[in-house]
């Protein structure tokens, strides 16, 4: 679980979660400086209170105590995400290659606009004639140079 305790609000607010409200009587966590010249002692408390919970559970703690955290999740984790599964994240496609596979979709929705995925990601190199010669002028001749220099 990553953790954005960088203000005072927020490693208070961590501190009341992990049942240790005397961390902020301690002088050696009063401050921003403090905590950074003390950060091992404090991450050898807060592993000590972390390792109780799975990383499901220290979200939902810290969200009901209203501090910024993350769940790191691994790919298997990713595609099973609940909230990334409501919200529709991963969209299967046809890759040319690899055939039907899981993409991240549109990290927003909009109501009047909605996104669209209209192909998979492409493969290595297969705009360059688009970028290369439509788009910044370079020649058939100057594409056949750059390939066989291993440029492109």
């Amino acid at each position: 679980v990553a953790f954005g305790v960088g203000t005072s609000l927020f490693f208070g607010r961590l501190c009341q979660a992990m049942g240790r409200p005397d961390i902020l009587e301690d002088p050696r966590f009063a401050t921003s400086d403090a905590r950074a010249e003390h950060q091992g002692e404090f991450e050898e408390a807060l592993l000590g209170w972390t390792m109780n919970f799975t990383k499901r559970e220290l979200f939902q703690i810290c969200q009901d105590a209203r501090v910024l955290c993350a769940p790191l999740l691994g790919p298997d984790e990713l595609l099973s995400d609940p909230q990334l599964t409501e919200r529709q994240y991963f969209l299967e496609v046809e890759h040319p290659r690899a055939g039907g596979l899981a993409q991240t979709g549109p990290p927003f929705k909009m109501a009047k606009t909605p996104p669209k995925v209209r192909s998979a990601a492409p493969l290595l190199g297969e705009h360059n004639g688009e970028v290369y010669g439509g788009r910044l002028g370079y020649s058939p001749r100057d594409l056949v140079r750059l390939r066989s220099a291993g440029v492109i």
